[in-house]
């Protein structure tokens, strides 16, 4: 017993000292673009997304802004790297001081954007990180224009801004939003 209490404290103390322990450990976040899985326990979905935190997201201790951006009909799937096809996360690849926290949920095959997906996830990543709740930030191209206006027309409070592109949306609804950039 005390042979291995010691082997173990050695490892421990191997792994502290190495670069990726803070990380390991959850004292820092990994920046740059990740694939990660959120699963909802209510209705029993996995849901694919990236994220990408800033280059200074560690050194800077404060909360940042965030994209929520719905891609469109084509990249949906299973295969996440076909998210970073347009918009933000194809961006941020290029771009590691890209100074947002962008997060681009995969929507699944034969499926719909749906509010029932989005918020738990968003919520998720508000609780994880340090996000700034008043600069939220919504967009998404083609079906995700369409989840775009679909999940700011229900949760209107939620986003600082919105950026529908080639995507409808209920026009019966949409005054909910007249305080909501566009």
């Amino acid at each position: 017993m005390k042979k291995a209490t010691l082997v173990l404290v050695a490892v421990l103390s191997m792994f502290l000292q190495m670069d990726c322990a803070p990380v390991l450990f959850g004292l820092r976040k990994p920046v740059g673009q990740h694939a990660h899985t959120f699963n909802i326990e209510a209705n029993e979905t996995n849901v694919n997304y990236l994220l990408f935190l800033p280059d200074k997201y560690n050194e800077e201790k404060k909360d940042w802004p965030l994209i929520l951006f719905l891609h469109g009909s084509g990249e949906r799937g299973s295969v996440i790297d076909s998210v970073k096809k347009h918009g933000p996360p194809k961006i941020v690849e290029q771009v590691p001081d890209f100074p947002f926290i962008v997060l681009s949920p995969q929507c699944p095959k034969e499926q719909q954007w749906s509010n029932d997906i989005l918020i738990p996830l968003l919520d998720e990543i508000v609780k994880k990180y340090r996000v700034d709740e008043k600069r939220i930030y919504l967009t998404g191209l083609s079906m995700g224009g369409f989840g775009t206006w679909a999940l700011a027309i229900q949760y209107p409070h939620r986003f600082a801004a919105i950026a529908p592109i080639c995507g409808g949306g209920d026009t019966s609804k949409v005054c909910v939003l007249k305080n909501v950039p566009t």
